[in-house]
């Protein structure tokens, strides 16, 4: 994400809060989520399912990631948003491996950045997809396709993107875990709440010193791709 997609999503969670704040319990969300709860095992399948569909297009994988640490919990969530964005991340990299390769390499080949990073990943494979998850100067989506387009294998980019992604997603589903707690969803996140937002803000600065590093690192590789290209 970048600066205006992580201000906007700040903004969009405080109207929410404020909007049930403001509706005083005439909003009952939380038969939304008893509802959830008791479809059982379909409710992470149907959840993976709208991921697979809308994910990217329609709603940013994001606000899924929030909304599963709210409905599964923080554990559950971070491992059932993860299997979806595994899956929803290997199809568009097949699409683009089977169906598509020839319109998104004519993409990138006419992007001086697009190009030098699937030259990277051709050269550096999974590791350099792992600190590619990290860094938000590529659409996650747009980085499956150009990773189909390469030589890379499928276990290789499953495996790197579900590993990549583990830092944010955990601290996605743990701040809809503590979201829905304070709006009063949970009734097992303890009773120092303010201990719990505490925790979620060293798990994000963490996770935020984490991107600051992978983005250093992935301008000092790009640097050294172009030189190589331009022959310094």
């Amino acid at each position: 994400m970048n600066l205006k997609k992580i201000s906007l999503f700040v903004i969009l969670c405080g109207c929410i809060y404020g909007a049930f704040q403001f509706s005083e319990g005439r909003i009952d969300i939380q038969q939304v989520f008893d509802y959830i709860e008791a479809l059982g095992f379909w409710a992470p399948v149907l959840y993976v399912g709208a991921y697979i569909l809308i994910s990217g297009f329609l709603v940013p994988s994001v606000v899924f990631k929030v909304f599963a640490g709210a409905a599964f919990g923080v554990v559950n969530g971070l491992i059932i948003a993860s299997v979806a964005a595994a899956i929803s991340s290997l199809i568009k990299f097949l699409l683009a491996r089977y169906f598509f390769q020839d319109s998104f390499l004519k993409k990138i080949h006419e992007n001086a950045r697009l190009n030098a990073i699937s030259h990277v990943i051709e050269r550096d494979g999974w590791k350099m997809l792992i600190m590619l998850r990290n860094v938000p100067v590529v659409s996650g989506m747009f980085l499956n396709y150009i990773c189909g387009v390469t030589k890379m294998r499928s276990f290789d980019f499953v495996t790197a993107s579900f590993i990549g992604r583990l830092p944010q997603t955990f601290v996605l589903a743990y701040l809809g875990y503590l979201l829905g707690y304070t709006v009063g969803l949970e009734q097992s996140a303890g009773e120092n709440i303010v201990a719990q937002w505490a925790m979620f803000g060293v798990g994000l600065m963490a996770t935020l010193g984490a991107c600051y590093y992978a983005f250093r690192l992935y301008k000092r590789v790009l640097a050294r791709e172009e030189a190589l290209e331009l022959g310094v």
